[in-house]
C-alpha cells in the first residue's frame, strides 16, 4: 500500500478557540491531530511513522506562509497522531490564517484558524472538560447586578437550563452531551430555538476555576465564561 495514498486529514484543535485581541502576542503551544485513513477499505492505519509539515498561511490558503513546523511522529493504535505546534513567534494581528498539513510530503488538508486558541491566552488549563467536571450549576461574572447573570445547569441525566439567576424560568432548555475532545452538543427542547442543534467547545482554566464555552455565537452569543455554584 502505498503512503501517498492512505492519509485523511481529521482537521480539528484539541485545545478549542475562543477570541484575543488584535494586538496580542501568544507564546505557547497547541495539539493538532491527524488520523491516518486507508480511503479504499475506511481502516485507520495503526503505529505507522510519519513525517507531518504543518504550515500557517496569510488571509488565504496559498497566501503567504508566515510559519512552519515539521515533526516526526507515530499514528496510536487507533490511527491518531498528535503533533505539538509551538505559535510563540505568530503575530496573531495579522490577518486572517489558514492551517495546512503534509504528511509524507503530501498535502492532506487544510483548515482556517478562526480565532486564537483559548487554552494559549489562559496560559494554564487542566485538559480536556469532562462531562463530570461540567455536571452542576455554573454562573457568568459580565453583568453588574449579580441577579442579571447568566446561569448553565448541566445535569447528570443528560439535561440543561440556561437562564437568569433570578428568573425560575428558563430561556432555553433540553439535552446536553460532551464528546472526549470537550465539545458540548446542545439539544435545545424549549425556548425560541427549540429543535436546534448546538456544539460548542468547554476549556477548564484551572487558575480560576472556570471554563468557558464558546464557538457557537448563532447560541451563545460571544464566549461565555462560567464559574461553578
Amino acid at each position: 500500500m502505498e503512503k501517498s495514498n492512505i492519509f485523511r486529514v481529521l482537521l480539528f484543535l484539541s485545545v478549542c478557540l475562543c477570541g484575543l485581541s488584535a494586538s496580542a502576542q501568544v507564546p505557547s503551544t497547541m495539539d493538532y491531530q491527524i488520523m491516518a485513513v486507508d480511503p479504499q477499505s475506511g481502516q485507520v492505519i495503526a503505529n505507522e511513522k510519519l513525517t507531518v509539515r504543518m504550515e500557517l498561511h496569510l488571509n488565504a490558503e496559498d497566501g503567504d506562509m508566515v510559519w512552519n513546523q515539521e515533526t516526526d511522529a507515530t499514528s496510536s493504535n487507533a490511527g491518531v497522531c498528535t503533533v505539538r505546534l509551538n505559535f510563540a513567534e505568530v503575530d496573531w494581528s495579522l490577518g486572517k490564517y489558514f492551517l495546512k498539513a503534509y504528511v509524507n510530503g503530501r498535502p492532506v488538508g487544510a483548515s482556517q484558524v478562526n480565532s486564537v486558541p483559548y487554552a494559549l491566552m489562559a496560559g494554564e488549563v487542566s485538559g480536556v472538560v469532562t462531562k463530570s467536571m461540567l455536571c452542576g450549576s455554573w454562573k457568568s461574572r459580565g453583568s453588574e447586578k449579580d441577579s442579571e447573570a447568566e446561569t448553565y445547569t448541566f445535569r447528570s441525566d443528560g439535561t440543561f437550563a440556561y437562564g437568569y439567576a433570578d428568573d425560575p424560568d428558563p430561556i432555553y432548555a433540553g439535552n446536553w452531551s460532551i464528546n472526549n475532545l470537550g465539545y458540548v452538543t446542545f439539544r435545545v427542547t424549549e425556548g425560541e430555538k427549540a429543535g436546534g442543534k448546538y456544539v460548542a467547545f468547554a476549556v477548564y482554566d484551572e487558575v480560576d476555576h472556570s471554563i468557558c464555552l464558546g464557538g457557537c455565537d448563532s447560541f451563545l452569543g460571544d464566549n461565555v465564561v462560567l464559574y461553578k455554584q
